[in-house]
């Protein structure tokens, strides 16, 4: 339950914070792009964030109002941002302005090679040197370890650190970065790729962004011009798990995150990720986390019942 609730707890803020057209009819609906809100990762104290994230095979496509740095810390994967899709590896760093939309996926969906990115989130009036000209975006590639060391550094000064010593530590590191981001070339010649050439992360994207819906697998294998025979062969191939399995997972993720930041019922919430039959929510549910979902609330409403209090339904 610990490591459950650990999880979850960096994901959506609550559910005021997502774009209007994630509702209808007065249910959530899984849309292109979760907005993330800077109140929900920075105070008064803590201009600066940094976290190391292992990113997940279904991870939705999100924006946020505030300033990421995401340096890719191990691993290969897809990031996509805007309308383009790029194949990043160990050493790159991308510096992404609000509203623009990203996800990053491990290329290896088994997760036997781990995609781990470091972020460093901002508020956007601490500096904006990168984005003149309007909403862009820049890439960067390290040459000899030169980003890794100021994270790391960063990372053990929050770890380390208290307010308000944390915060003027994190912002003379982050100038830091940024003196070295200056005086680095930015990357232009990336390694562009299209995502219908990776059919399964293209498959599992749709999932996420649409498990409130009926995802047959006839309509998915279509959405990646596949017989669902040859779907299926190739989905297990690449994941590990059915597709089934998968999308159970990623409606047991989203049941998560309503739990923690939205007051709604759990019956609500399991017609949200399109489960109509209770006793089937509840059986998932405890199969995933070995407990019910009202326990699961009661464990972790503590850090959240805040945030639940001016949360309408």
């Amino acid at each position: 339950m610990v490591e459950c609730a650990k999880k979850y707890r960096y994901t959506v803020r609550k559910q005021c914070s997502l774009p209007n057209d994630f509702r209808s009819g007065g249910n959530l609906i899984m849309h292109d792009s979760i907005e993330f809100r800077e109140e929900y990762f920075f105070d008064s104290f803590t201009p600066v964030h940094l976290k190391l994230t292992k990113e997940e095979p279904f991870t939705m496509m999100h924006h946020h109002d505030f300033v990421e740095i995401a340096y890719v810390y191990e691993g290969e994967g897809l990031h996509q941002i805007g309308d383009q899709c790029i194949l990043v590896s160990k050493g790159d760093l991308f510096v992404i302005p609000p509203g623009v939309s990203h996800v990053f996926q491990p290329l290896d969906l088994k997760e036997q090679a781990p995609l781990y990115i470091m972020n460093c989130l901002y508020k956007p009036f601490l500096e904006k040197p990168f984005f003149r000209g309007g909403l862009t975006w820049s890439m960067f590639v390290e040459r000899r370890n030169e980003f890794r060391n100021v994270f790391e550094q960063m990372l053990h000064q929050q770890e380390a650190a208290t307010a308000p010593y944390l915060a003027a530590a994190q912002c003379q590191l982050l100038n830091k970065l940024f003196y070295i981001l200056y005086n680095s070339n930015q990357h232009k010649l990336y390694r562009k790729t299209e995502i219908k050439n990776f059919s399964i992360h293209r498959a599992i994207q749709y999932m996420g962004a649409h498990c409130r819906d009926t995802l047959t697998l006839e309509k998915i294998s279509r959405l990646v011009a596949m017989s669902t025979r040859n779907f299926q062969r190739m989905f297990k191939k690449e994941t590990g798990i059915s597709y089934i399995q998968m999308l159970q997972h990623i409606r047991m993720l989203y049941s998560c995150k309503l739990l923690e930041y939205s007051n709604w019922s759990v019956q609500k919430i399991a017609q949200a990720i399109g489960i109509d039959d209770m006793k089937y929510f509840y059986k998932l549910f405890r199969e995933h986390y070995g407990t019910t979902p009202g326990v699961y609330r009661q464990y972790i409403g503590g850090s959240a019942a805040l945030l639940r209090e001016d949360t309408t339904c």
